[in-house]
């Protein structure tokens, strides 16, 4: 589950909070996802990590992990079912 979320999902974070009467004003910045975070974070130094991280980005593709997602949750879900099932016919 991580996987999409963290090369895929991008969110905001929030810069500042301002206080305007009763009013809290937020300011975020740009969408970004946290592995676009990380690699901005890294020192300019860094080359290795940042291409490794890059790299990784690079080779996954996000209908293929939907439908892996999609596949492992239907295991999942058939499996409770017959586990339900044998429940009731035990009782």
């Amino acid at each position: 589950m991580h996987t999409p979320v963290n090369y895929f999902y991008p969110s905001q974070k929030i810069i500042s909070k301002t206080r305007v009467g009763a009013k809290i004003v937020k300011t975020y910045d740009a969408p970004k996802t946290p592995c676009e975070r990380i690699v901005e974070a890294l020192p300019a130094d860094d080359n290795i990590t940042r291409e490794l991280l890059t790299q990784q980005a690079a080779q996954y593709d996000l209908i293929e992990l939907k439908i892996q997602l999609d596949a492992a949750c239907e295991t999942l879900m058939q499996r409770y079912y017959a586990k339900l099932d044998l429940q009731k016919a035990v009782l």
